[in-house]
């Protein structure tokens, strides 16, 4: 009979080639860096957790046959703490042979001791079961927004993912989309309009690490629903964005006033100019999302972007609607809580969900382990 059970050091052999054979089909098999990691994010690891873990399934023979990751995060729902579980991965070996193996792995995650469980990165079928189990999608926090900055360098970036020589385009792109600024008769974002919008009186500066994390903290913090995360294990989410190069080199920033020097908001991004730069967060003091936002997608432009891409949250969406911003559906944000407090606070749109409250941080979603 099948069996699920929690992870276990001596099932990350298995793992890991059940998440090759899932998610990374060209591969021929799982690195031991690849290995090393998955017992890092999922057993010792500082958003990992033993009374909240991540669960196998197992066949009659005690072959591991399916898995669910989780991590453990701490949010507070005004002064209540509480234990948010992140659901990252959830793989079945042969969905078909066995198509209750999804189902079972996700009912008992779910019925575990956290106060709200999540996940920013389900799939068609991911999804299905989450709300056949009573989890809610969240549809203002499941989609990604864009935002071209260069159209004619944006679009033979995009092509050039299929036909690599059209990246010997990208210098006389460049001047046409220059070219085409200076003919409009506005400087930097301007030509294709912010709406009416403009970046005065704030400025952009780079920030470390424990600037970044003070200010997440105190802005995220003002949220219904908010993360409540201990330093050390954001610092780890921090580092670990920050080795991925798949979107180029990371970046923090800080928006604030000028000349008064306040803080109104912090991003988190990779770029590589030229490239698409890949927002994996902003948050901003209540009230200014847009400034925070105008004044990013100028700093990016500033940095040789051809455009953003990041995911949404209700009062960012509130914010960048008159901005010619596109809005995509890629992956869905599902939540699950026997609580019906925490449950009004996300329908109501005041919770801080996605990017460090979420999965996209990880190697896990966005490395590709070469």
């Amino acid at each position: 009979m099948s069996t699920v059970r929690p992870l276990a050091a001596t099932d990350l052999p298995a793992l890991a080639q059940l998440f090759v054979k899932t998610f990374r089909p060209g591969l021929d098999a799982a690195s031991p860096a690849f290995l090393s990691y998955l017992g890092q994010h999922y057993l010792t690891g500082p958003v990992a957790s033993a009374d909240l873990p991540s669960l196998v399934h197992a066949d009659d023979a005690g072959r591991l046959t399916g898995f669910v990751g989780v991590n453990s995060l701490a949010m507070r729902l005004g002064e209540r703490r509480l234990r948010a579980a992140i659901c990252g991965a959830l793989m079945v070996d042969d969905p078909k042979g066995d198509p209750l193996a999804g189902a079972r792995l996700l009912k008992a995650f779910l019925a575990g001791p956290q106060d709200v469980s999540l996940s920013e990165t389900a799939n068609d079928v991911s999804t299905a079961l989450w709300t056949r189990l009573g989890g809610l999608v969240l549809p203002d926090y499941s989609m990604d927004w864009l935002r071209i900055l260069r159209p004619l360098s944006f679009a033979v970036d995009r092509a050039s993912g299929r036909v690599p020589a059209l990246r010997l385009l990208a210098p006389v792109v460049g001047r046409l989309d220059r070219l085409v600024e200076r003919r409009s008769g506005h400087g930097g974002l301007r030509w294709s309009s912010l709406g009416g919008q403009t970046v005065r009186g704030v400025v952009v500066e780079a920030i470390d690490q424990p600037a970044f994390a003070a200010a997440f903290a105190t802005l995220a913090g003002t949220s219904r629903l908010a993360p409540d995360l201990d330093p050390t294990a954001l610092a780890h989410m921090v580092a670990e964005a920050a080795s991925i190069r798949r979107h180029g080199l990371w970046q923090m920033v800080a928006v604030r006033t000028a000349p008064a020097g306040t803080t109104i908001g912090v991003a988190g991004y990779h770029l590589t100019p030229g490239r698409l730069a890949s927002v994996l967060q902003i948050v901003a003091a209540k009230g200014r999302y847009g400034a925070v936002f105008d004044a990013l997608l100028s700093h990016l432009h500033a940095a040789g972007a051809v455009a953003a891409m990041g995911r949404t949250q209700p009062v960012l969406i509130d914010a960048i609607l008159n901005r010619r911003v596109a809005l995509l559906p890629f992956v869905t944000t599902v939540v699950h809580s026997r609580d019906p407090d925490i449950l009004a606070a996300v329908a109501a749109g005041e919770a801080f969900i996605n990017g460090f409250v979420g999965e996209k941080w990880s190697r896990l979603v966005e490395d590709d382990f070469e």
